[in-house]
């Protein structure tokens, strides 16, 4: 026991050092986290594939009714996330067309109200440029849409008319047109209704700066693991081959590694989640606030990311080349596991395969450690992983054993 911890303590000094040396680097790896992910969580979330297109409509200074349907539609959020109105003059339509100031125009016609109040037929104009964009194309598809709506409400009005006329019922056509014209607009105005309208969130129950805050915690983690390549380096071996001596096996230098990055891992987590509490203070937004159980919350996340980082130490061999490995497989993960690009926008195959991946169990852990409360059965899993990955390692060192210390 005694020589186990001489050896913990001997580690943990070096890790310590290397922590202190390996300082502004770590700063550069935090920002490029920071920039990298907000960065793309920006371009997914913020860049809109479609923008309202500007159309210039025509309306008669008589058309009193028209203007207030116009300004009733203008407001409706459907119509908002398509177009924006700007009404002109009609001499200045086609010029505003022409020069690409408008995408598309509408011009109304003398008595297009009455006309289309009394079924009369109402020729309205429309103008497009030759070459449409595809925010043009769409406005197009959908005004030819909602003509259509208004050609079948015509259609309807005039059966019930002639119903009404054929076998003479109580009501005159005026009344019968008014009623069947109102219960047309009635159904189009509340079509919503006929819908249930669900929402699904590529991030999942959480916030979108709660997805990305639990990312950027634990992929800075992740790419700090390049600075623990010492544990592993040739002129370590002659240190594991006298503790093999002295009775230390795979299993406890194993441990010894893996609680030593654990314990850098853990100073980094509190240095990250710190630095993001005083960010928010001064910015002064509230996604979370300082609670010390998260502190013995982030044992566990640091013990499962350093059994990841000593699984591919092992695997590699060497230092160096466990930096490499260790780096490929981090980028890997980054891209594939659906924490930096949620899975939704990822395809179908590669999400299937990436919610198998370790960063998956580390980021869940992450978000519900900062922003909830953390299941039992995740803690379970992440017990198992680090298990699991330092008992593979264990083998392979075992395997290897006669290779380096005999």
């Amino acid at each position: 026991m005694r020589n186990l911890i001489v050896y913990l303590e001997l580690e943990w000094k070096r890790s310590l050092k290397v922590l202190g040396k390996s300082a502004v680097s770590l700063l550069v790896i935090l920002c490029i986290t920071i920039g990298g992910v907000f960065g793309i969580s920006y371009v997914l979330f913020h860049f809109q594939i479609f923008e309202p297109i500007q159309v210039a409509v025509v309306i008669p200074d008589t058309e009193e009714e028209s203007k207030v349907i116009a300004r009733f539609l203008a407001g409706m959020e459907s119509v908002r996330n398509i177009c924006r109105f700007e009404y002109m003059e009609e001499k200045q339509v086609r010029t505003a067309v022409w020069e690409g100031k408008a995408q598309a125009a509408v011009i109304l016609p003398e008595d297009f109200y009455q006309d289309i109040y009394e079924g009369n037929p109402a020729k309205v104009i429309l103008l497009f440029p030759e070459e449409m964009d595809l925010d043009t194309a769409i406005f197009r598809e959908l005004l030819e849409d909602g003509v259509s709506m208004i050609r079948t409400a015509e259609a309807g009005v005039f059966a019930a008319m002639d119903t009404g006329k054929v076998y003479e019922t109580e009501m005159e056509s005026y009344e019968i047109a008014e009623f069947i014209s109102y219960k047309y607009i009635d159904n189009a105005f509340r079509r919503g209704e006929l819908f249930q309208e669900s929402i699904y969130s590529p991030v999942g129950n959480l916030e979108l700066s709660e997805f990305y805050a639990a990312t950027v915690l634990v992929v800075f983690l992740l790419m700090s693991g390049v600075n623990c390549g010492f544990l592993y380096k040739q002129e370590s071996r002659a240190v594991e081959q006298r503790m093999y001596a002295n009775g230390l096996g795979a299993v406890s230098q194993t441990t010894v590694k893996i609680v030593a990055m654990a314990g850098m891992l853990w100073i980094l987590s509190v240095g990250c989640y710190l630095s993001g509490i005083g960010v928010q203070q001064m910015m002064e937004i509230r996604t979370m606030g300082i609670d010390g159980t998260v502190f013995w919350k982030m044992i566990p996340l640091c013990f499962g990311i350093a059994s990841y980082f000593s699984l591919m130490y092992v695997l590699a061999g060497r230092g160096m080349q466990g930096n490499l490995l260790l780096l490929c497989g981090n980028v890997l993960m980054i891209f594939c596991s659906g924490t930096v690009v949620p899975s939704a926008y990822l395809p179908r195959v590669v999400g299937s395969i990436g919610k198998w991946l370790p960063l998956n169990l580390f980021h869940e852990y992450s978000a519900q450690m900062l922003f909830g409360s953390i299941e039992v059965k995740l803690v379970l899993w992440m017990i198992i992983w680090g298990l699991a990955a330092g008992g593979i390692g264990v083998l392979i060192t075992w395997k290897r054993h006669g290779t380096y210390y005999n």
